[in-house]
Parts: structure tokens; C-alpha cells; sequence
């Protein structure tokens, strides 16, 4: 494993923060997402590319979403020819950034939302919620998508600029086993 250069104490405590200590571990974020964190500014990824041109390194595949989302993402976003997984994804990239277009756009008309320990939820009660009102948002890691037939479990970890960690498993059913199943459960359990 290769140490991180000397990025500055601000640059090397975001990336600690998502989980990057090694130049190896810079594999996980795209160069755009990179960008987004604080306190990891022009001359600290300079440094990194540097770095990684070096080491013959390279920083992840930038990802295509249909919304620009202002916080690094890391984790398994590619999906490529996996649509449930793909939707999966978005879902979770748009109930953290209350993002109701995205959010909405794969799922059922008759969409069930079950939160462990707070019971039944709509869409609007679901963004209405917006339980990340008074925290800034550092990155969003969508750790894992398993998908099979009617089914998908995802495990995500949100990561707030003061540090702290939200871990969000959900649990989701598909209204039928063809790549166009809309999502029509969501079981979370959160924190």
C-alpha cells in the first residue's frame, strides 16, 4: 500500500473521512467527486494526480447520472448493464439529496415505504422528513447493490462534513422480475 503525499492536514482529514487513507483507496472516487469535498482544494489534487500518474494509479470511471450531485460519491455506482441496480442507485442518490425527480422516477405508482421504528411512509412524508436538515453532506458510499428477480438489497453510508456516519440498509421489491420493474417496497433501516 501505497501512503497518501503530503496533501495538507484539511485534504488528508476529508479524504480519512470517506475511507481513503491509501493512494490505492483513490481508486474508489471519481476525479469530479474528488472535487467536492471540503478541504480538498486545486494544490491537494494536483498532489493526488501526480501521485497516482506516478504510482500508475487511476481515479475511478466517472459515473453518468441524470442529476449533478454536490457531494463525492464513492462505491458501487457503475451498473452497467444491471437496470434494477441502476434504479436502486438513483433511488438512493435522490432520497439523500431530497431530490424528488430522481427519487420518484422508478418507483410504483403504489410505492410502500417502511422505516424500522417509524412505520408506513408516502413519498411526501418520506422528503418531508428531510432528516438531514441541519447537516452538510460530505459523500454518499452506495457500499453495495444486490439484485436478483423481484428483489434488491443495498447497503449505503452517508458521511457529514463534521464526520459523523449514517449507515442505511434497504430492502426493495420490484413490482415484477423484467428489466422494467418499477420499485414498489422500500424496507430501511437506518443509522
Amino acid at each position: 500500500m501505497t501512503d497518501l503525499p503530503k496533501i495538507g492536514k484539511p485534504a488528508t482529514q476529508a479524504l480519512k473521512q470517506i475511507g481513503i487513507f491509501t493512494l490505492e483507496d483513490l481508486r474508489k472516487i471519481d476525479l469530479a467527486s474528488l472535487k467536492k469535498l471540503h478541504g480538498v482544494g486545486p494544490k491537494a489534487i494536483g498532489l493526488l494526480e501526480e501521485a497516482m500518474q506516478k504510482n500508475k494509479q487511476h481515479f475511478a470511471d466517472p459515473i453518468d447520472l441524470p442529476v449533478n450531485v454536490p457531494f463525492a460519491l464513492l462505491g458501487d455506482l457503475s451498473c452497467d448493464n444491471a437496470p434494477k441496480r441502476r434504479q436502486v442507485r438513483d433511488f438512493i442518490i435522490g432520497r439523500t439529496m431530497q431530490h424528488r425527480e430522481l427519487m420518484v422516477k422508478d418507483l410504483h405508482e403504489a410505492v410502500e415505504f417502511i422505516t424500522l421504528g417509524e412505520g408506513s411512509q408516502t413519498v411526501d412524508q418520506l422528503l418531508a422528513r428531510n432528516t438531514y436538515a441541519d447537516k452538510k453532506i460530505a459523500s454518499l458510499t452506495i457500499q453495495s447493490v444486490l439484485s436478483h428477480g423481484k428483489e434488491a438489497a443495498a447497503l449505503s453510508i452517508i458521511t457529514f462534513m463534521e464526520g459523523e456516519q449514517w449507515f442505511q440498509s434497504d430492502f426493495i421489491e420490484f413490482s415484477n422480475q423484467s428489466k422494467k420493474g418499477l420499485i414498489k417496497k422500500v424496507i430501511s433501516i437506518n443509522k
